[in-house]
């Protein structure tokens, strides 16, 4: 037994030895151990061994076997890694597994599955009506409806609902089933995964939260607001816009700017929006569109997605300085002297400040334009007394 003790691997030695000490004291029928041994070649192996007390006609002998177990403890310490890493997976990904048995019918949850739905690990409802009743009253007949459906069709289900727990937490989660055949071609189990994903829900809806605050400051905008994308095509429009265009809205939304407004191509329109798209800086510009007979004052911001479009109707502020070009033209060639005041009191300590003063002014009083705006008539007194 020496020479049998001088190969087990020296961290096993004194558990070996003492099995085999006792095996020989208390006279025992039957040995069983399982140790380390260092081969001949340096690696270490894995072995069991069995032995059992024979009567033979010399005497008393043990016979057995000893078997290399090496792979056995290799595949078995791989399972126990894996399996270690799934449950972490689980914990950390709030991810369990489910699976029901149809004839007879049984349920079977892994422990985070069951730490999901509120109860503790080791525990399965006993039956699929149990594991509805977990459910929110507005989400059972949606989960029940999906199962049923898989086990008639022999599709898989993804479905998200709501749970009621006992203690009040109503977690979101997501129930995924698969359909599982045997010989014959007939479900007879369905088995899935179970994941609380209440987290990313909470983050969805404060992003669509957001999303629709800044769709209500976009709607509520008195200019009007459109998007494109690196195609040309509508990707968001409000409500001023289908004013100003006297388009629908929403009748925009994933058409072609080009194809919808065939004028605005080989126009400052186009050049513009060309620009701002190629070189990726604002470009604002003023353009009358004739299909509209309007002159929009248009600002164009490149974004990651293409373009965002703030415009507005000008055409009657185009048209009050235009008219006004057309009044100053016309009192500038009067031969009597034209002064504009603003409307104050003459009375007033500085008196009415002068906005405007004809060419007859200056030749009259020498006074330039420049030097008379902003003044008073006051400038004049004495000056034409």
């Amino acid at each position: 037994m020496d020479e049998y003790f001088a190969l087990t691997h020296p961290d096993d030695m004194k558990s070996s030895r003492a099995i085999y000490d006792d095996f020989v004291k208390q006279h025992a029928p039957r040995i069983e151990f399982q140790h380390r041994v260092i081969a001949s070649d340096g690696s270490t192996r894995h072995i069991k061994g069995v032995g059992e007390r024979h009567q033979s006609p010399d005497g008393e002998i043990v016979v057995g076997y000893v078997q290399d177990i090496s792979s056995f403890v290799q595949t078995r310490q791989e399972l126990t890694q894996a399996e270690q890493l799934l449950r972490l997976a689980g914990e950390k990904a709030r991810l369990g597994g489910w699976r029901v048995e149809l004839d007879p019918e049984s349920v079977t949850w892994t422990a985070e599955t069951a730490h999901i739905h509120g109860m503790p690990a080791g525990y399965s409802p006993p039956d699929v009506s149990e594991v509805i009743e977990f459910y929110a009253p507005d989400f059972r007949q949606k989960i029940r409806e999906a199962f049923e459906q898989s086990i008639a069709s022999g599709e898989e289900f993804d479905v998200v609902c709501r749970l009621l727990r006992s203690d009040g937490q109503q977690p979101w989660v997501r129930a995924i089933g698969v359909p599982e055949v045997d010989e014959q071609g007939k479900v007879c189990a369905v088995q899935g995964a179970f994941q609380d994903i209440s987290k990313l829900r909470e983050a969805q809806e404060r992003a669509e939260e957001s999303d629709r605050q800044r769709l209500d400051i976009l709607e509520s905008i008195s200019d009007a607001f459109f998007t494109l994308d690196e195609h040309w095509n509508f990707s968001f429009a409000n409500r001023q816009t289908g004013v100003l265009l006297e388009r629908p809205a929403g009748e925009l939304i994933g058409k072609n700017l080009w194809r919808e407004f065939p004028e605005t191509l080989n126009s400052k329109f186009e050049r513009q929006y060309l620009l701002a798209m190629k070189n990726r800086e604002t470009v604002r510009f003023q353009d009358f569109y004739a299909p509209l007979g309007k002159w929009f004052d248009v600002t164009v911001y490149p974004t990651t997605a293409g373009l965002a479009i703030y415009f507005r109707d000008v055409t009657r502020e185009i048209k009050n300085q235009e008219h006004l070009r057309l009044v100053e033209a016309a009192l500038s060639r009067q031969n009597d002297t034209v002064i504009i005041t603003e409307a104050e009191s003459v009375e007033s300590p500085n008196g009415p400040g002068i906005v405007y003063v004809n060419d007859a002014f200056e030749h009259l009083t020498g006074y330039s334009r420049s030097e008379a705006i902003g003044q008073t008539p006051r400038m004049l007194q004495g000056l034409l007394a």
